[in-house]
């Protein structure tokens, strides 16, 4: 179980005590950190991230090797597999992801736009 985020900040429940998400959510919640994230760049937790900012969007293998960074981000979460359904630029320069993550009785999904930098 993992502490909440929502709109960037813990989520705090009315009477003061932290919100906690778990199951499917706790799994998309992480995998989404680690495609905004690059790899090493999280002072607190070096592991924490990916690589896939680095990928040639233009590329025929991207939708791919954006869903093997991601499979490998969540590999300690079993019996859940993790997707990058659609990648594309913004009108800014950077990329857009549909992250995917599924059990064997859900899937839940999240676009994604890679822009932070820690």
């Amino acid at each position: 179980m993992d502490t909440f985020i929502i709109n960037g900040d813990i989520c705090v429940e009315s009477f003061g005590d932290y919100r906690f998400v778990k199951g499917i959510d706790e799994v998309l919640q992480k995998a989404v950190f680690s495609a905004k994230i690059r790899k090493g760049r999280f002072l607190y937790h070096k592991a924490l991230g990916t690589e896939i900012a680095g990928i040639d969007i233009n590329s025929p293998k991207a939708l791919k090797n954006a869903s093997l960074l991601l499979q490998e981000a969540i590999i300690d979460n079993r019996g859940y597999t993790a997707e990058v359904e659609k990648i594309s630029k913004t009108p800014d320069g950077g990329i857009s992801l549909l992250i995917s993550v599924s059990n064997s009785t859900e899937t839940r999904k999240q676009e994604v736009t890679l822009s932070a930098d820690l």
